[in-house]
């Protein structure tokens, strides 16, 4: 439900949405009640080859003056690309003859206000120093105008499609979150918070390297902890709450939000906020909801996922570090999860079987023993484990019914002692020990008449005048 303050909140950010003509809730938006401007993402650090040369009328000398008596030289080479407010050329810095790119304000957006956010941008990347952050060299002046110097990566935006069936994938997918979890925890110890995570922010080097892209909504946090905005910056389809209700503050636990949100898109292949209108989409984000993934999605990682987003920060995990740290957890033991999903195709085989009546008396007993059997190794490692408890209680309760349909009720019997001593769920088993009533009814019915029966004939034989 969306209180009356928060949709005039939404309504402002649709119309200054209309105004800059921007609806797509994928691209980074920068928009206020106020000012509003369309800051689509740009990958600064382009993955385009290097040119053999450069040509030769494309050349340019800059000579800013950098407080040094030799200027800092670098010779312009082609265009990479373009986002809201910035053009990203290729370069050669001369005196170290290395490859840069040099990120400006666009023509015709000079304004001191550009040349503030783009001055600050630097500034924050500047302070960061990490592996998954790329670098900043140098700011540098030409006429007045400023050129972020940075380095010149190449490499391709991370392929997150959605794959959790295909087991490879999502653990390249969870290495990689890692490592971009590893970028926000360092920028947390520095107090500044990115505000536009997401796949598409993420490039993967020609060798592996992973960095974490697009700085230019992050921010300082105050003494506090805390960032209070006067309007949205970010990418609705992935956004905290609190990044689009504008009532409460940014902290650390925005970044947290959108690490999760991030782990959503590696499951499903799309950020957590998929509404039909850019208001529905808005609505999406402030509502955050618990969501339900679908089976074949581990629950452990869903788990996490709900709790990086829950509506509430103080739900969330407090740290990039604490996510990091579950999401390496389960990367640690991922071939348990490799047991789990067999024991879960098991247990899904024992259902088939009981259902169609194609009882395959070998085939149940081998899919029963060796879904048990996984389930088994795996609560040896991690005793505290839920799915390999649920999955292993499941297929016993399926096994008991197919003994008590085949009368082994002694068996039977010894395997409800046996559900009863584990996690269960009580009206499963509940129903279970009715239908092994039934049966045990029955079998104490025909024991009685088969009792009769040979006392009849015993009668018969022992007194011959009932023969006639």
């Amino acid at each position: 439900m969306v209180h009356k303050p928060l949709s005039d909140h939404v309504a402002s950010l649709e119309a200054a949405a209309n105004r800059v003509g921007v609806h797509d809730c994928a691209k980074t938006l920068t928009l206020s009640t106020d000012q509003s401007t369309s800051n689509s993402s740009v990958d600064c650090e382009s993955s385009a080859s290097p040119a053999e040369e450069y040509p030769e009328a494309a050349r340019k000398a800059i000579h800013p003056q950098l407080g040094a008596e030799r200027p800092f030289e670098i010779i312009l080479g082609e265009h990479i690309g373009s986002g809201g407010m910035a053009d990203v050329d290729s370069a050669i810095q001369m005196s170290l003859s290395r490859e840069v790119v040099i990120k400006r304000v666009k023509s015709g957006l000079n304004t001191e206000a550009n040349y503030d956010a783009l001055r600050r941008e630097a500034f924050i990347m500047g302070q960061l120093e990490h592996p998954n952050i790329p670098p900043v060299h140098e700011v540098a002046y030409i006429d007045d105008e400023p050129l972020v110097i940075m380095k010149r990566i190449y490499g391709t935006s991370w392929n997150c499609t959605g794959r959790p069936g295909n087991r490879e994938s999502l653990l390249a997918d969870l290495q990689i979150l890692i490592q971009i979890s590893r970028a926000i925890e360092y920028a947390q110890s520095k107090g500044i918070i990115h505000r536009d995570i997401k796949p598409a922010n993420v490039m993967i080097g020609d060798f592996g390297e992973v960095y974490l892209l697009d700085w230019g909504c992050a921010v300082e946090l105050d003494g506090s902890g805390n960032f209070h905005s006067t309007g949205f910056q970010g990418t609705p389809r992935y956004a905290a709450p609190e990044m689009v209700e504008g009532s409460e503050p940014l902290t650390h636990q925005t970044d947290v939000y959108l690490l999760g949100a991030t782990l959503h898109h590696i499951l499903t292949g799309h950020g957590p906020h998929m509404g039909k209108s850019f208001v529905d989409t808005v609505i999406v984000a402030v509502e955050s909801p618990e969501r339900e993934y679908d089976k074949e999605i581990d629950a452990e990682l869903a788990a996490i996922a709900n709790r990086a987003t829950s509506r509430q920060p103080a739900g969330r995990f407090e740290t990039a570090t604490e996510f990091r740290e579950a999401i390496e957890e389960y990367v640690r033991y991922f071939h348990l999860h490799d047991l789990l999903i067999s024991a879960e195709r098991s247990s899904q085989a024992l259902k088939n079987a009981l259902e169609t009546a194609e009882d395959d008396f070998f085939s149940f007993y081998q899919h029963a023993f060796a879904g048990r059997f996984a389930c088994q190794q795996v609560l040896e490692i991690r005793p505290e484990n839920e799915e390999s408890h649920r999955i292993n209680t499941e297929i016993l309760l399926l096994l008991t019914t197919h003994e008590i349909r085949r009368m082994h009720l002694t068996t039977a019997r010894e395997l409800i002692k046996q559900i009863h001593s584990l996690p269960h769920d009580e009206a499963a088993l509940l129903k279970l020990e009715q239908f092994y009533g039934k049966q045990e009814n029955k079998q104490q019915r025909a024991d009685e008449l088969s009792t009769q029966i040979q006392y009849k004939l015993l009668e018969k034989l022992q007194n011959p005048d009932l023969q006639h």
